[in-house]
């Protein structure tokens, strides 16, 4: 699918301009967007999710590189930390049922400006931090909301190995630095 607003960026105060600027942090959400956005309980109440090692090799890659990489969800518990873990990790925000101001807090915590930031949600409370970020980018398969508030939509689904595709499109712009 094409972008639906191709080109769009924002300055520091959030204003929408055209033409490229510098992405110096990459924020996804957890679920929907690492995840396919579904659990697994047994029986004793323990949940299970399913990440793709292509996605944690991406994670790394891109670590090493120098690119600044975040986490953001609404989720918190155990698992959720345990993911964080996993994907090695340092910057994330769990609980954040604002997505918004959880995506700000961590560009503000990074010294990063709207600007300088990407994006990744698929749901329809990541919208607002989908506008807000330079580049919003959600899967093929986020909420209807999400996908219309995206810079654009990726073609793989949720939990299919969306980070990879997310840094070759952000190394096909030409304002990417690494």
């Amino acid at each position: 699918m094409a972008a639906a607003q191709s080109g769009r960026r924002k300055d520091a105060v959030g204003q929408t301009s055209s033409g490229p600027v510098a992405i110096r942090l990459v924020v996804f959400d957890i679920d929907g967007v690492l995840t396919d956005g579904s659990f697994l309980l047994d029986a004793l109440g323990h949940e299970w999710k399913r990440l793709r090692y292509r996605d944690l090799d991406a994670l790394r890659a891109a670590r090493e590189s120098g690119i600044q990489i975040a986490l953001l969800t609404a989720e918190q518990g155990p698992l959720t930390e345990q993911i964080i873990t996993r994907l090695n990790v340092t910057r994330s925000v769990v609980g954040a049922k604002d997505k918004l101001k959880g995506l700000q807090s961590l560009a503000l915590a990074e010294d990063v400006p709207a600007s300088q930031v990407c994006y990744v949600g698929d749901a329809d409370r990541d919208v607002p931090a989908l506008r807000w970020a330079a580049v919003g980018l959600a899967p093929l398969d986020a909420s209807s909301t999400a996908r219309e508030a995206a810079t654009l939509v990726l073609r793989t689904a949720g939990g299919e190995g969306v980070v990879p595709e997310v840094f070759r499109y952000l190394r096909s712009r030409a304002d990417f630095t690494e």
